[in-house]
């Protein structure tokens, strides 16, 4: 299991990754950037996650993210209910 961290800014954010806890030592992290397609998409700039993926969000309280990254070889998705921090 994965603990993910999305942390946004007007047009810009920060996505952590992390195994199993969010007291875990980061797995990788990277960049968010907000697209013409409304959604974040993904530039690692730490560890060996998959880079170039694509969040998006519909909802509210609490946001149902979605998660999609596709290559060659194939797509990987992942889906999570996501809650504002204060």
């Amino acid at each position: 299991m994965w603990h993910v961290t999305l942390e946004f800014s007007g047009a810009t954010g920060k996505a952590t990754y992390r195994e199993n806890s969010s007291s875990a030592p980061i797995y990788c992290s990277g960049n968010l950037h907000l697209n013409d397609d409304l959604g974040w998409r993904e530039e690692i700039t730490v560890g060996r996650c998959v880079d170039d993926g694509l969040w998006t969000f519909t909802g509210t309280g609490p946001l149902h993210g979605l998660y999609v990254h596709s290559t060659t070889s194939g797509t990987h998705t992942v889906a999570g209910d996501f809650h504002l921090k204060s």
